[in-house]
């Protein structure tokens, strides 16, 4: 707890539960798709039919997290909270991901992640950290290349800038499943609610 601000933090789950600055309720504990959490896996497109099989087959669809360790440490601006876990998939295969979280008296919050992989594994099909957020904030604001949707080898026609669209607006219904709503060279993103 700051000044501002109050966080919680799930022990057992490893997770922030829940996250208020003021009155504004940035995470909420018991949305389906807590967090933040390491995340190995999308949903395949035409490209990946052969590599779906593997990614299912480790059990990247549904990994298994487990805390090994969660810890913390005041110092006299900041806490430091320590979390390690075991993200078993099948086939004896996983990861070992470990988080430090700095947070500051007036509210910032720093994440630093390490990831390790263990096992047989095939090619991943994403490797990053997901978490829900409020749907209030559904504003997104990034400098990056736009304002439409681009990957590495689309991005020429898409100029580095500073943009802003709807969340909504990241979605393309491809009628058949396709990526969709990437932006690419992004060198900073803000979620906004209609408050700013």
């Amino acid at each position: 707890r700051g000044n501002r601000f109050r966080l919680f933090f799930n022990k057992k789950q490893g997770i922030i539960e829940s996250l208020e600055y003021g009155k504004e309720k940035i995470i909420r504990g018991g949305t389906v798709i807590s967090g933040p959490l390491l995340n190995v896996y999308r949903s395949p497109t035409d490209n990946n039919k052969y590599l779906a099989v593997k990614w299912k087959k480790y059990g990247l669809d549904f990994l298994k997290y487990d805390v090994e360790k969660f810890h913390f440490e005041k110092n006299d601006n900041t806490v430091s909270v320590f979390i390690d876990f075991n993200c078993t998939g099948k086939n004896k295969a996983g990861f070992f991901h470990s988080v430090q979280y700095l947070i500051f008296s007036n509210g910032c919050i720093r994440a630093q992640n390490s990831i390790q992989s263990y096992g047989k594994l095939p090619v991943l099909p994403k490797v990053g950290i997901r978490m829900a957020l409020s749907p209030e904030y559904s504003q997104v604001h990034w400098l990056g290349r736009g304002p439409h949707e681009n990957y590495p080898d689309r991005k020429t026609g898409s100029p580095v800038g500073l943009y802003t669209k709807n969340v909504s607006e990241f979605y393309v219904p491809y009628v058949r499943p396709q990526e969709t709503g990437n932006r690419e060279d992004v060198r900073w993103a803000a979620l906004l609610n209609s408050s700013g």
